[in-house]
């Protein structure tokens, strides 16, 4: 190979190192900017999970915070109010014919004042069942409240939506549920929103042995006890108004054993010899039993006297 041809193999030779070199270059420059890119990408994302996480979780502290505060709202009706004690199993017709028109008077002061929502769920004429089911929207008005008061669940019901839900009854009340707290909170009640909560914290028997208890027990033994006293104040009520419950004259004064005589309810014995029974057993009873405690005797052998 002459010289001039080694020299422009050379040179030829140089160009295309040197323009591999150049190319590799530009393919790592490539490399890392879009290495650079995912990396940033990552971030990015991840960032976007923390912040939303974050907020979640604020959502969660501000939510659980609410809910604690329902379950206080509750607890002052949780149990039977020690006022109302010996009331706790007493059937109106007790109220009504065995307590005095002072006694009465006593407890229904002590529900107003420690109750004084529960007072316009009392209704006359309450053993119709148009009143009782328009007393049981007035109770859950009245828990509502009570339940939401101070929490992001506080709604004041307007004059217009008392009327709609107390004249609507029960379907208006699932409707109002639906459309008002549903559209505000994304779920239907004060009850589903904090159960998740009762939940994620392990409150009642979800997942520990707390005994604490949860939202929905709290709602449910707030709405029995709350509508038991209900129906004290309506037999009360009913009293006052003309003296009378069920059509039966309620008592002026408390009722006194002592004074009552038991006489009228003791059943006459019957006579097995005069009138047998036509069962063999029950006849043999009632002869043993009428000769040793009505005439001081022994029944004979054969159980067809005594002597």
């Amino acid at each position: 190979m002459s010289n001039d041809s080694k020299k422009g193999s050379s040179t030829l030779s140089k160009k295309i190192t040197s323009k591999g070199v150049f190319a590799n270059k530009k393919l790592l420059i490539v490399g890392g900017v879009i290495f650079a890119l995912v990396l940033a990408g990552s971030s990015v994302a991840i960032a976007t999970v923390a912040v939303s996480n974050a907020k979640a979780a604020e959502e969660f502290a501000a939510l659980s915070k609410d809910c604690e505060k329902v379950l206080s709202n509750l607890q002052g009706l949780s149990d039977w109010p020690a006022v109302l004690a010996p009331l706790e199993n007493a059937t109106d017709g007790f109220i009504a014919t065995n307590l005095g028109i002072e006694s009465r008077a006593n407890y229904k002061a002590k529900i107003m004042e420690a109750f004084p929502d529960l007072q316009v769920a009392a209704l006359p004429n309450y053993a119709q069942d148009e009143q009782r089911e328009k007393s049981g929207v007035l109770t859950y008005l009245a828990r509502t409240i009570t339940a939401a008061d101070g929490t992001r669940f506080q709604y004041d019901f307007s004059q217009s939506d008392i009327a709609t839900l107390v004249t609507g009854g029960y379907g208006a009340m699932g409707a109002f549920e639906g459309e008002v707290l549903g559209s505000r909170y994304g779920l239907v009640t004060i009850e589903t929103l904090c159960t998740g909560v009762d939940k994620k914290e392990g409150r009642g028997n979800f997942e520990s042995d707390n005994k604490e208890e949860t939202t929905k027990e709290l709602l449910t033994h707030w709405d029995d006890n709350a509508m038991a006293i209900v129906g004290i104040l309506n037999t009360i009520n009913d009293c006052q108004e003309d003296g009378l419950w069920a059509n039966i004259p309620c008592a002026a004064g408390n009722y006194d054993p002592s004074q009552h005589s038991y006489d009228d309810w003791t059943p006459a014995l019957r006579d097995p010899f005069l009138n047998p029974y036509s069962s063999k057993s029950s006849q043999s009873l009632a002869v043993v039993s009428w000769c040793i405690n009505v005439l001081g005797l022994k029944p004979n052998k054969d159980l067809t006297g005594c002597e």
